[in-house]
């Protein structure tokens, strides 16, 4: 069975995708207040197989986080 997705958070990268994520999330909330537009942030998992053996019995997980902050104002 699958561990749960809040554990595998904050196990990915010895927890520091989750501090990660925690630190642009705040930078985000703020730069929304500041300007009243909306921004983005973006967690992408790679899940693949650790070797081309049949059955698989390793993975590799790899976590991106992407933070997209609000856009100025035009002009």
């Amino acid at each position: 069975m699958a561990k749960a997705f809040s554990v595998l958070l904050q196990d990915l990268r010895d927890g520091r995708t989750h501090d990660d994520m925690t630190q642009k999330f705040a930078e985000l909330v703020k730069e929304v207040e500041a300007t009243g537009r909306a921004g983005s942030l973006t967690l992408t998992i790679k899940v693949a197989p650790a070797s081309r053996a049949q059955p698989i019995d390793k993975i590799i997980v790899s976590p991106t986080v992407k933070l997209t902050p609000p856009k100025p104002e035009a002009g």
